[in-house]
């Protein structure tokens, strides 16, 4: 998760910034090695992106301008 496609698979949003309508929910988009549980992070997160998802349905597209304009094929 990250602001740059270059250097990250999802945005803010958990929304694949090669796949405008794939969002990936869970801990996988970010590392927990950590000697708490995540599922409270991975909730706050998936909350946020059930969110970008009804933003998404309104308008389309990317919901974060990417960092670099240079983008992942």
């Amino acid at each position: 998760m990250g602001k740059d496609p270059e250097t990250s698979a999802v945005n803010s949003y958990l929304q694949m910034w090669d796949m405008d309508n794939l969002f990936v929910c869970g801990a996988s988009a970010f590392p927990h090695f950590s000697c708490t549980n995540p599922t409270t992070t991975a909730a706050a997160l998936t909350y946020r992106a059930a969110e970008g998802m009804m933003e998404f349905l309104k308008n389309g597209g990317q919901l974060v301008e990417a960092k670099s304009q240079k983008r992942l094929v």
